[in-house]
């Protein structure tokens, strides 16, 4: 199915307010899951994973600053979500990040991203074979021995470090656009059940109080 990038923002924050995540975080998602689909990435297998992993508490909390995190436990990840805010607020502070243990690594790009515009420097993004590069124009590329970007699981480590050099030939530059993408209707339909969780039941006591038509509205 083909949907607008508008569209793809809208879901986003309401199955993430769904999830039981905070609006601040819900706002953050919408905009990388925009940023991963114009560059033509896959997104929501990888969100409804995430939403998945929050709910089910699989996710430890980042517990303190500092540009190297991993989680307390062997049997808990981080949230790529909540370490991407991590690593913007931390952007400039420090040229290299190391972060242990992370889920759905792909979705750390698009906040590299922002962290490139902001700092106005180059950010290389790696975790195993796979590399992207950042630029402050909003443009990224990527590198990996298969061809093709890998949207993983999880990563046992991740790194995030300043990069002066531009692409070498080996990268691949994501071409960005900003018309309709296909999307999986399979997931698409796994993120709406999250968003229809923000939705209040219809009732007459709420239709009363002025939600939706009136209780003697026939028309």
């Amino acid at each position: 199915m083909i949907v607008s990038t508008n569209e793809i923002e809208s879901l986003v924050f309401k199955s993430t307010r769904g999830a039981g995540m905070s609006w601040g975080i819900a706002e953050d998602a919408s905009k990388a899951a925009r940023t991963l689909a114009q560059f033509g990435l896959p997104w929501e297998s990888g969100l409804c994973d995430i939403l998945e992993g929050f709910s089910s508490g699989t996710f430890e909390p980042i517990a303190n600053p500092g540009h190297q995190q991993q989680p307390q436990s062997d049997q808990h990840w981080l949230c790529p979500l909540r370490t991407g805010i991590h690593l913007c607020d931390f952007a400039g502070r420090a040229d290299r990040y190391h972060f242990r243990r992370v889920a759905r690594p792909l979705w750390l790009l698009p906040f590299v991203v922002d962290c490139s515009r902001a700092t106005e420097t180059r950010f290389e993004l790696r975790w195993r074979d796979m590399s992207f590069l950042a630029d402050p124009r909003g443009q990224a590329s990527y590198r990996s021995t298969s061809g093709m970007v890998a949207d993983d699981m999880n990563a046992d480590e991740v790194f995030v470090a300043a990069a002066a050099a531009s692409p070498t030939s080996d990268f691949k530059q994501l071409a960005v656009s900003r018309g309709g993408r296909e999307v999986s209707a399979i997931g698409w339909q796994r993120l709406q059940e999250y968003e229809w969780k923000t939705y209040v039941p219809a009732s007459d006591a709420s239709r009363v109080s002025g939600a939706g038509a009136g209780s003697g509205d026939n028309e």
